[in-house]
């Protein structure tokens, strides 16, 4: 094996796949890259921690087409740090020669037949996603996922479809519940499905969602093998789907309110950073970092309290329907939602003080969020 890479097109690859590379030392083959040469004058690099395996393909001038598995912690550090110029990479027995002007690096290769193969994946369904909104839905639901690995379920997000080219993303640490409806296009499905559920890793998703280009439509395939794929442009990431019963969201939605508040988003969110200033200190202390909201008919007050801080008292303008009442809630839940919503104005519904509440843009473009109030002190 041997071709030329410029440094940029070969740092944009390991880039990629990096995320894929295995921290753990006990399998040593998964903190590897593959890289392989082509006859098309194109490289593909590759990286796999069984779970998640990510494949990305970028030009190089083949010379000789070949193989090569070398340790990823080395070899990208080494990308990272080489000249802006043309670089020569060779495969010499048993080691990756790396040269450029005068210089010269050796780094040792491992057996190729070690590394695991890409998933077989045989398609029960397929989607085409458009980048723009697909990356709003992920930032949108993704907002609820729990970090408790002992619950995986919940650090997973539900991706379901029941038809009219309707996708919905939903995500829920059971304390809150975020989805976002997004629409698709050339939607295969296999004879024998007519709807589908499957449960994606949050990170896997999360991490598509970073790589994505604003040009580049997502080609989203799923398996039978447990199996979801996602192809875009260059780039293509194979994950492993989360096994389990997501839980019935559209169960715990209201489906009718006894009061709905318009506000304004950026006013709502500012006066919210401001009272949450002095229970930082209580989430430190891991007492409750609660705030407590009186809604009236033409305003909203916001009360924090921190014990031996101080307290902090907001009033904004609202337009209220319905009943007036006070309710209470975890300051950074309310935070992560405002932070996604784009529209001027939001509704806040609500069917009582110790009820599910619904946040959602005024428009509706697709997010809902779904909160729990806490018991007022």
């Amino acid at each position: 094996m041997k071709f030329v890479s410029n440094k940029n097109n070969m740092l944009l690859g390991v880039t990629i796949v990096q995320k894929a590379v295995s921290s753990k030392n006990t399998i040593p083959i998964l903190g590897c890259v593959y890289l392989e040469a082509t006859i098309d004058n194109t490289l593909i690099l590759r990286t796999s921690d069984l779970e998640i395996s990510i494949e990305q393909v970028i030009p190089v001038e083949t010379i000789a087409p070949g193989k090569a598995v070398l340790p990823a912690k080395y070899f990208i550090d080494i990308v990272r740090h080489l000249p802006e110029m043309d670089i020569i990479f060779e495969l010499t027995g048993e080691s990756l020669l790396i040269s450029y002007e005068k210089s010269r690096m050796v780094i040792n290769t491992y057996p190729i037949d070690e590394f695991p193969n890409l998933p077989i994946v045989n398609k029960i369904a397929s989607f085409t996603l458009n980048p723009s909104t697909f990356k709003k839905a992920v930032k949108q639901a993704s907002i609820a996922l729990s970090i408790d690995n002992n619950r995986p379920i919940f650090t997973g997000m539900l991706l379901e479809y029941k038809g009219e080219n309707n996708l919905t993303v939903v995500s829920t640490d059971t304390h809150r519940l975020a989805y976002h409806i997004e629409k698709v296009k050339d939607v295969e499905l296999d004879s024998e499905v007519n709807s589908v559920e499957i449960i994606v890793p949050g990170k896997v998703l999360i991490e598509v969602s970073r790589l994505l280009e604003s040009d580049s439509m997502i080609n989203l395939i799923i398996g039978k093998n447990n199996q979801v794929v996602f192809k875009f442009s260059t780039t293509s990431i194979y994950s492993r789907l989360i096994l389990g019963q997501f839980p019935n969201y559209r169960q715990v939605m209201p489906s009718s309110f006894k009061s709905e508040a318009l506000i304004n988003t950026k006013e709502l969110l500012h006066s919210l950073e401001r009272a949450a200033l002095l229970i930082r200190e209580d989430e430190i202390k891991k007492r409750p970092s609660n705030v407590k909201l009186n809604f009236q008919e033409d305003s909203l007050t916001i009360d924090s309290y921190a014990q031996e801080v101080g307290n902090i008292h907001e009033e904004i303008n609202i337009q209220l329907t319905g009943e007036e009442l006070n309710i209470s809630f975890n300051a950074r839940y309310l935070l992560d939602a405002l932070k996604v919503i784009d529209d001027e104005k939001l509704s806040f519904k609500f069917t009582g003080s110790l009820s599910p509440a619904i946040i959602e843009p005024a428009t509706g473009d697709g997010f809902i969020y779904l909160i729990l109030p806490v018991r007022n002190n």
